[in-house]
């Protein structure tokens, strides 16, 4: 089966790079890219393929209507932005308003515009092959760690379970291991992505200031002068649950492993070339 796959331009990082992954991960088709935008040679060779497949919006309308509306079972349509349905960011919306509601099929990556047609949900992914890089987060610590409602136990604890990197400075009074001077904290702060202060009981903690001073983001439990930070902080529960969720946020590989890797993603686009193969209803799928 051929397919077509037209992004608007072919130097687009987003679209264009849609249109590649998509043709590397569902390497049983046969593919060809093209740009589409404002660009008609595609129509005289259209007919060399099964499915033509547009996945932009913005130029659908007026240069393709008649071509597409012509073509139910051989045109696939992909919504990639809010602009061309709700802000009339097209030269006839009430067009592609038509398409999205009878063309039988599309999709979209915004969820907004799935539901307003009631069409599949399919964002966009990462290929690892290119994002294969990431690092491991800096998670710090400073001040009397074998003093238990310092909770620093806890910091190292959720550290070990996530993966993370975890350091720590005790003060000069402290004999614990990373006693670092009082003059050299400034660098010990610059090298943390995020600072961590647990604390069930304080009067107001210098780290605190010295952290944000560095402009290095903290969370922090609600405890001693907590209120003269809000806004600038985040807070969090004294515990390991509590850690755990504020650190979540700088381990967001985790989440593009878990939703947007393209190798999971392309199923359905492959559900939906079948189903055009075999003249099935998607919309309903």
């Amino acid at each position: 089966m051929r397919i077509l796959l037209l992004s608007d331009n072919l130097n687009n990082w987003a679209i264009h790079n849609k249109a590649k992954a998509i043709k590397k991960f569902l390497s049983e088709f046969n593919f060809d890219v093209d740009a589409g935008f404002g660009n008609n040679r595609f129509l005289e060779k259209e007919k060399d393929y099964d499915i033509v497949h547009f996945l932009f919006t913005a130029g659908l309308t007026p240069d393709y209507y008649d071509y597409v509306k012509s073509n139910p079972y051989r045109v696939a349509l992909t919504a990639v932005n809010e602009r061309s349905f709700l802000f009339g960011h097209i030269s006839n919306p009430k067009q592609i308003d038509e398409l999205f509601k009878t063309m039988p099929y599309c999709n979209s990556l915004s969820p907004l515009i799935a539901e307003k047609y009631k069409i599949p949900y399919i964002p966009n992914g990462i290929d690892t092959d290119k994002f294969f890089k990431h690092k491991k987060p800096i998670v710090g610590f400073a001040g009397a760690r074998h003093i238990a409602t310092k909770n620093a136990h806890l910091i190292e604890n959720v550290c070990k379970k996530l993966g993370l990197e975890f350091r720590v400075a005790a003060y000069i009074y402290d004999q614990a291991t990373g006693e670092i001077e009082h003059e050299k904290m400034q660098d010990f702060y610059m090298g943390l992505d995020v600072y961590v202060h647990p604390s069930t009981t304080e009067a107001f903690n210098n780290t605190i200031v010295e952290a944000l001073s560095c402009n290095v983001p903290v969370i922090m439990a609600k405890s001693g002068s907590w209120k003269l930070f809000e806004g600038w902080v985040e807070f969090i529960e004294p515990t390991e649950e509590g850690i755990e969720k504020g650190l979540q946020k700088y381990l967001g590989r985790r989440l593009i492993v878990d939703k947007f890797l393209w190798k999971n993603l392309m199923p359905e686009y492959k559900k939906m070339y079948e189903y055009m193969r075999d003249a099935k209803p998607y919309r309903a799928n």
